[in-house]
């Protein structure tokens, strides 16, 4: 038996209501071996930027073949276009609101089209609140129950262009960087748009973050923060501050957007 392509689900859906569990009932029941991933349900409601980023640093950790369905879709029923994207590697469905442009900018071969074919939709006409039960879910199981080699070429016609997320640019000098804080996770760390590979080793070994007139040294380890505000650098090489054992949005009384710098002691 063929093996099925993951879908791998990222949402701003929660847990609390069953928009979740809708995407799984309407993949398993156009595809019963479909192999179901949720990889976040948390996003913060319509937190495009957050659930670009999570995307962005995720998705290779997953095999080749894997068909991501991404809804943060705070355009549901506008006129905005629902993209499958194929690149050499993945496949991924979401709106046309830039939640897909970091990952496809990493990828290569990318083919993108727009799904207008309703022979794939869950309900014609789809709702117009829920496009992800009634359109993505569908678009997702068919690929994976068809193959999507031989289901892609079939969703619509081929677009150009797409819309690119803006994320926040950083400024960089040889003794500081200022970036910006882009959103927070379950534990209340705060995500910037500053990673390793903007500034050589030695730079990082000589610098202190501060955000809000509080220093942040930069330290290894969330352990080390002894209850103080810290930075580091995540699993992801991105920067990141947190208080070890609580949260640095609370304790710091931070918000996205604010400006980080980091500095040259």
């Amino acid at each position: 038996m063929a093996s099925v392509s993951p879908i791998v689900l990222l949402t701003d859906f929660g847990l609390a209501d069953p928009y979740a569990g809708l995407l799984h009932g309407v993949i398993t029941s156009r595809c019963l071996r479909a192999r179901i991933i949720d990889l976040c349900h948390g996003i913060e409601p319509q937190n495009i930027v957050q659930g670009a980023a999570i995307l962005e640093g995720a998705y290779s950790f997953f095999p080749p073949g894997s068909i991501f369905v991404c809804v943060v879709d705070p355009g549901v029923g506008t006129p905005r276009k629902i993209l499958c994207a194929r690149t050499r590697r993945y496949y991924f469905i979401g709106p046309d609101n830039g939640i897909l442009s970091p990952a496809l900018r990493r990828e290569i071969d990318v083919e993108i089209r727009s799904i207008e074919n309703d022979r794939y939709y869950g309900r014609r006409p789809p709702a117009a609140t829920f496009h992800g039960r009634d359109i993505m879910a569908p678009v997702a199981a068919a690929l994976a129950r068809s193959g999507p080699q031989n289901v892609f070429s079939k969703l619509g016609p081929k677009i150009k262009s797409f819309h690119l997320l803006k994320w926040p640019p950083i400024r960089k000098s040889p003794s500081s960087i200022v970036g910006t804080i882009l959103f927070f996770d379950h534990f209340g760390n705060a995500m910037t748009n500053i990673k390793r590979n903007d500034a050589p080793p030695e730079f990082w070994r000589k610098a202190e973050a501060r955000v809000k007139g509080a220093e942040a040294p930069i330290q290894e380890n969330y352990g080390e923060g002894k209850r103080r505000l810290i930075a580091l650098f995540n699993s992801g090489g991105t920067l990141e501050l947190a208080v070890a054992s609580g949260s640095a949005r609370r304790a710091a009384g931070l918000k996205a957007g604010d400006r980080i710098e980091v500095l040259i002691k």
